[in-house]
């Protein structure tokens, strides 16, 4: 979930889409997910300040420009799909 659906405030399909995106390559690149805490609360305060870490240097600067570009937590400051 996006930081905006963790706080449950409105948010905007299309941007929480594209953070969505940004979970899913993160995890097709790394192998685990950007978030990962042993309970709930602790997880979304993770996603609430986009805290994450690359546990491997094999991901290319360009993937991890993306995947940071994605995984805003303003969804302003996210790209769009085009």
């Amino acid at each position: 979930m996006s930081p905006e659906l963790v706080k449950k405030g409105s948010y905007i399909g299309s941007k929480a889409d594209i953070w969505a995106m940004g979970v899913v390559m993160y995890l097709m690149m790394v192998g685990s997910l950007p978030f990962r805490a042993s309970n709930e609360p602790e997880l979304h305060r993770l996603i609430s300040t986009g805290k994450y870490r690359y546990r491997e240097d094999t991901i290319s600067a360009g993937a991890k420009k993306m995947i940071s570009q994605m995984l805003q937590i303003s969804p302003d400051s996210r790209p769009s799909a085009k």
